[in-house]
């Protein structure tokens, strides 16, 4: 597989957000560079009277890759994307081969 992209994981710790909540500190997350195939493409739309745009990232990685979908990944294009559901097991021949996940960014503009 080609992997010649960088990206970075950015993992928040859980922390006691009152009542018995929990939620992530993402001040206080850690960084850690993955190199991965990186792909994206940008929507933009109209809701309302509200442009925004919607861009979508996908990345592969060894089966090694470390990243949950409660990361936030900071894409070669410098902006931060959430992981968009669960990554993805690819399996050839009954072996793992690669790990897929799946990012979105939505930014609206003032």
């Amino acid at each position: 597989m080609i992997l010649h992209d960088t990206i970075t994981r950015l993992r928040a710790p859980l922390t006691s957000s009152g009542y018995g909540n929990q939620e992530r500190n993402w001040a206080a997350a850690t960084s850690t560079d993955i190199t991965v195939k990186w792909s994206h493409k940008s929507v933009g739309e109209v809701i309302g009277d509200e442009p925004r745009t919607d861009t979508r990232a996908f990345v592969f990685g060894n089966p090694d890759l470390d990243l949950e979908a409660t990361d936030r990944v900071i894409g070669p294009d410098g902006f931060t994307y959430e992981v968009d559901g669960e990554v993805m097991h690819s399996y050839v021949r009954g072996q793992l081969h690669h790990l897929r996940a799946y990012l979105r960014r939505i930014a609206t503009k003032d």
